[in-house]
């Protein structure tokens, strides 16, 4: 609360600046003495909600009007998730095989041309469960390596079926002299990789197809064995993709986790305080094309007592499902609110446990069993945003909480020419809220040296059917300061001011809504008798 002005106001009032009378220094007569008393009005100052909040705020904070013109404090903030390409990575591949002649050919007659043509199928392997019909690449590179073991030159085509160069199927070609090698590597950048069919044509995910042809040729005289053969090695390395279709499976999609601090309950220090309404919004901004499910079981707060309070309720249960866009609009982003509130959630308990921090940590997995079928996708510019939006409207409870507010003391010199004080300070308060305080006069090594014990400061107003106060409470307090007092208080280096706070019908278990248009008016006014001296001012 915004008890530091207001204080800090009493504080000058308990003591009287000097009185300047440079006026006469140059004046050639003695010393005099005068000894009276003074009635000072010393000012009226006026307080909405916000206005005596706006303490709390430690500089992450927004407070103010929310609905109905309720005050609310507002935190949001922003988690991360993965990119695409993090998420989902293109396996290194690699794909072997060997081609035997299966002929035997001993002192050939005449030349002879053998030629062999086989089509092979390979698994591409993914990270995970996912199951890739298509993909852009992006870069990468792949690698071709042929190894002959025949005694005679081979020319061979490789016709690689899932992979598209402008618009046509892949086409490497090569040839090795007797027992040679072959060894090409190209960029796969702008290439097209179709993996959801098999050889035959036929439905197949994950699927590489490659076609080979080799011819040997075999000379007059010549000889070739059943088991003389070519061997090639098809590499994939280094792929990333700009889009990925198919299904993406269920393996986790990170989002970081953040701790939300709350600076503002720390200058609550004992009793009882309750929010009846928080509320927790978790948006997310979704450009995958696929649904997502979100476990909110790891959500906690650290509770002022140090405790862990876990989130629980019905939006554990499940998992909570955030939707995607389709593929006929795979650029747009779906957005998607869930809503933590007392309706599905214990989260009332855990503001009003007053909580140091507020640790964001959501799992998520996509493609969730309770959420829509759809046909995936992934686009590398494409993201998920996810952002958290807290609610706390003052709709509070307050049980003695005592709030507690230190800061240094500089009137003390100011003092030394009252004798005796005496303030009034007459509230008029729109609140449904009462304050009672005491002031502490701390020296430099922290000790107190003085106190004003706990007064009535300004009493609750009383609340109406409709849920705002009738009128107002009027309250008249009064301090009284004697010589002795007044000495003490000149020791003081610090001054902690501690307020007790309790909220109307709080013995009745009942919350009150503290409205932006409340205004707690204070009229302060002091009497003071000082000595004043024209060589001691």
């Amino acid at each position: 609360m915004k008890f530091k002005s207001y204080f800090l106001l009493i504080l000058i009032a308990l003591g009287l600046n000097s009185c300047n009378l440079d006026y006469f220094q140059d004046a050639e007569f003695g010393d005099f003495v005068w000894d009276g008393s003074l009635a000072i009005p010393l000012g009226e100052l006026d307080y909405t909600v916000t206005e005596l909040f706006e303490e709390l705020d430690d500089g992450t904070a927004v407070i103010g009007p929310g609905e109905d013109g309720v005050v609310t404090i507002v935190y949001e903030e922003e988690i991360d998730a993965q990119s695409a390409s993090d998420f989902l990575e293109i396996q290194d591949q690699t794909f072997n095989e060997e081609i035997r002649s299966n002929q035997t050919i001993d002192n050939s007659p005449i030349d002879i041309t053998l030629s062999i043509n086989e089509t092979f199928e390979f698994s591409f392997t993914s990270q995970g469960d996912e199951r890739i019909d298509s993909l852009y690449f992006r870069q990468g590179n792949f690698n071709l390596f042929v190894n002959s073991n025949i005694a005679h030159p081979s020319n061979f085509t490789l016709t690689v079926r899932s992979l598209i160069e402008n618009n046509a199927v892949l086409v490497v070609q090569g040839s090795t002299g007797p027992f040679g090698t072959f060894q090409t590597e190209q960029s796969m950048a702008d290439l097209t990789g179709l993996l959801h069919q098999n050889a035959n044509g036929d439905p197949s995910p994950n699927t590489f197809v490659i076609e080979v042809d080799y011819e040997v040729q075999i000379p007059a005289g010549g000889s070739i064995a059943p088991s003389d053969n070519v061997a090639f090695e098809f590499q994939l390395r280094n792929a990333e993709y700009s889009d990925l279709f198919g299904y993406v499976g269920q393996q986790s999609l990170e989002f970081t986790a953040e701790d939300i601090e709350f600076g503002f309950f720390d200058i609550f220090s004992g009793g009882d305080l309750g929010f009846a309404d928080p509320k927790v919004d978790f948006v997310f901004a979704n450009g995958f094309g696929f649904p997502l499910g979100i476990d909110y079981s790891n959500v906690s707060a650290t509770a002022k007592s140090g405790a862990t309070i876990n989130l629980s309720g019905s939006i554990t249960d499940d998992f909570q499902v955030v939707n995607a866009p389709l593929i006929d609009g795979a650029e747009d982003v779906v957005e998607t609110t869930h809503r933590l509130d007392n309706s599905n959630s214990n989260i009332s308990e855990i503001f009003s446990s007053q909580p140091s921090a507020f640790r964001i940590e959501v799992a998520s997995m996509p493609n969730p069993n309770n959420g829509p079928a759809q046909y995936n996708f992934i686009n590398e510019l494409q993201e998920i945003a996810a952002n958290v939006v807290i609610e706390i409207p003052l709709d509070i409870s307050m049980d003695d909480l005592v709030a507690n507010e230190g800061f240094d003391f500089k009137n003390a010199e100011d003092l030394d020419q009252a004798k005796r004080a005496l303030m009034r300070v007459n509230a008029t308060n729109e609140m449904p809220m009462g304050g009672i305080l005491e002031i502490q006069f701390l020296d430099e090594n922290g000790d107190i040296i003085y106190t004003i014990d706990e007064r009535p400061v300004f009493e609750a107003a009383e609340v109406g059917p409709d849920g705002r106060t009738i009128g107002a409470a009027e309250t008249v307090s009064e301090v009284l300061l004697e010589d002795a007092d007044l000495r003490q208080i000149e020791g003081a280096a610090r001054v902690n001011i501690r307020a007790r706070l309790s909220s109307t019908d709080v013995e009745q278990g009942a919350s009150v809504k503290l409205f932006e248009d409340y205004v707690l008016n204070l009229k302060v006014a002091l009497q003071a008798d000082v000595e004043l001296t024209t060589s001691g001012n």
